[in-house]
């Protein structure tokens, strides 16, 4: 009994904080230094709105601190997930969403408006560039990764932490997106919604001012209005406007709701 009224304490905590300003992963970040001498940490959320009033909780073992972690968001919303289980990324989706159409992306071209790939986000654990589970473009905090990295073009770029730029990869990638041998920057391919990984606040945001070597000096509050224009299933084909497609999966609805909901396009037109 005392052990269960412990969880309730930490998880009603857990509500609170979670509704106060600032992202939610820092928040998170937060709640387990507060509760360090827990073994185990659970960051439950929304499986698609990872900034709505998620769930922390802290408990001696895994399968208590994720049962209440799911049963707290659950009293709120519906389709709850854990995106965390201490520093370990949980939440994954199948890639079987980018089947059907949303492979016929084409190759960022230089300069362009938008980019046709899904934007990639640095995951500090494992050192590579990786495709988020969902929308992170508002915060540029991505808070799950796919489990494999499966789409990228020679003119991705990936973060270098050796030298703090963004760089091709001229190696091998790996399916977590660790680059063997980076490449040289080359500003005459790089999209103006391309992101920039910010290793002092630790997200990913566009640039300002970009050096000739691909450090940023001056990094962007928010992704820029280009950013939000990429990423996921499209209805329209970037390489072909007149080629219209139905989406047939639920991400890929969601992907272009998403893309809707920031701005990014318009029904009919460019979605």
């Amino acid at each position: 009994m005392k052990k269960l009224l412990g969880i309730v304490f930490l998880l009603a905590l857990g509500t609170l904080l979670s509704s106060c300003a600032g992202s939610t992963l820092d928040q998170y970040n937060e709640w387990q230094n507060k509760h360090s001498n827990y073994a185990y940490t659970a960051l439950a959320c929304p499986a698609n709105d990872v900034e709505a009033r998620c769930h922390f909780t802290a408990a001696s073992n895994e399968s208590d601190a994720k049962r209440a972690a799911l049963n707290g968001c659950s009293q709120r919303y519906n389709n709850c997930k854990i995106f965390k289980i201490n520093n370990r990324s949980v939440y994954t989706q199948t890639t079987s969403s980018y089947n059907s159409g949303s492979t016929s992306y084409g190759n960022s071209s230089s300069s362009s408006n938008t980019n046709s790939q899904p934007q990639l986000f640095y995951d500090p654990n494992t050192g590579g560039m990786r495709e988020c589970t969902h929308n992170a473009l508002s915060t540029g905090r991505c808070l799950s990764f796919k489990q494999s990295l499966k789409t990228y073009t020679a003119n991705t770029l990936f973060y270098n932490k050796s030298t703090g730029a963004m760089q091709p990869c001229m190696g091998t990638v790996n399916s977590l997106g660790q680059c063997s041998m980076f490449g040289l920057y080359n500003s005459n391919k790089v999209s103006k919604g391309q992101l920039f990984y910010d290793p002092k606040n630790n997200k990913m945001t566009t640039c300002t001012s970009v050096t000739v070597t691909g450090v940023c000096s001056y990094y962007d509050l928010v992704p820029n209005s280009w950013a939000k224009n990429s990423g996921g299933f499209r209805m329209t084909d970037p390489n072909n406007p007149y080629n219209k497609r139905v989406p047939r999966t639920p991400q890929q609805s969601i992907d272009v709701g998403m893309r809707m909901l920031s701005g990014g396009c318009t029904l009919g037109l460019n979605c």
